[in-house]
């Protein structure tokens, strides 16, 4: 009975590469997203994200990202890597890496003493195709992994303990595939006037839309409907990115989450909205006003007619730390906001109160 016992469970016949090789992509395939753009989970919805997984001296080299020295471990995105995250998580943003993740095994070994329990020591690396220049500051463990595939029954399989070695990013929440990323590409100018003015009820209609789109999730068909400028970029009209709408939460669905509510708690729903108002000086935009449901500061938001359609009109205008985002209610009803708005078109140096950045500006040669 011993020697059978032995015969069974203790002197299993090695392991051929094509089974070991078997056993690797089938972990391989159940741990990991493999077709699409892969999204890497950058844990944080405020000022600071978790880094883990990078060489942050290397992030900081290549301007990825910028560095919390209080807080080891913590990294924010720099502005002109922001539109490489292209998808939201419940916990996070993620990173778009690259397309159709794939491995290769480098080595096979078999470490197990002679007459043992079949035990063979695997050694692979995870690539993306295209990938994004974050990549390149991956940890030289996250892209290389050693994992112990066994035979100690007579059915081959992945170590208990290296089962989340085979997944690319471990308890990833990120809805991948993502999006792939979006360049800043600037547009025309509108310039086409309407035939009229948008009523109330069509600029309630499209509100409430973009709000619904924001709560789905649906970046790309909230992004639609917008026209966008980009005050940091040199070609300011149009130069926004899907990336930049990731910050922006919806205003009238009662959920609390942790991006900023776009109308910026002014209201919960388009009931309050007063009046549509024409801009004095672009015939393309008008302005929609209503009181704050608090202190009863008249607020606005603005459409602009353009591709033949009513649009919300974002201005991405205040750079901060974390995701910088488009920003809708500008309040370009107001001559003080109005004026600072054109200033910044023109490329003077104000903030979106007109007030100088730098007080100094003036007495510089």
């Amino acid at each position: 009975m011993l020697i059978l016992m032995s015969m069974l469970f203790g002197c299993n016949s090695k392991m051929d590469e094509a089974t070991v090789k078997g056993v690797i992509e089938s972990a391989f395939l159940e741990q990991n997203a493999t077709e699409g753009r892969y999204g890497w989970e950058m844990v944080g919805k405020a000022q600071w994200f978790v880094g883990k997984g990078f060489d942050l001296d290397c992030l900081m080299e290549n301007e990825l990202a910028y560095i919390n020295y209080e807080k080891p471990g913590q990294i924010t995105p720099s502005y002109p890597a922001q539109h490489s995250l292209t998808a939201a998580s419940k916990k996070g943003y993620c990173i778009d890496l690259g397309s159709d993740l794939s491995y290769t095994i480098n080595s096979i070994e078999h470490v197990s003493a002679t007459g043992s329990m079949d035990i063979q020591m695997v050694n692979l690396t995870f690539a993306l195709k295209n990938p994004a220049p974050w990549v390149s500051c991956l940890k030289e463990d996250v892209l290389t992994r050693m994992v112990r595939v066994e035979n100690l029954t007579g059915t081959p399989g992945l170590n208990k303990d290296d089962v989340d070695k085979m997944a690319f990013q471990s308890a990833n929440g990120c809805p991948n595939p993502v999006p792939a990323t979006s360049e800043r590409i600037s547009k025309p100018r509108p310039e086409s006037k309407p035939d009229k003015a948008p009523t109330k009820d069509e600029v309630k209609a499209l509100a409430q839309k973009f709000d619904d789109a924001l709560f789905e999730g649906n970046i790309e068909g909230a992004y639609g409907m917008l026209s966008c400028v980009n005050l940091y970029e040199e070609t300011m009209w149009g130069t926004c990115s899907h990336s930049d709408l990731l910050a922006v939460g919806p205003s009238t669905h009662g959920d609390e989450r942790m991006e900023g509510p776009w109308m910026e708690y002014t209201q919960y729903n388009f009931e309050a909205i007063t009046k549509v108002t024409a801009d004095k000086t672009d015939p393309t935009l008008f302005h929609v006003l209503m009181p704050h449901r608090k202190n009863k500061n008249t607020r606005s938001f603005s459409v602009q007619w353009t591709e033949s359609r009513w649009k919300l009109f974002g201005v991405v205008s205040i750079m901060g730390a974390g995701l910088t985002p488009i920003r809708l209610m500008n309040d370009l009803h107001e001559k003080q906001y109005r004026e600072a708005f054109d200033k910044r078109l023109a490329g003077e140096e104000v903030d979106y109160k007109g007030n100088l950045l730098n007080p100094n500006a003036e007495e510089e040669e």
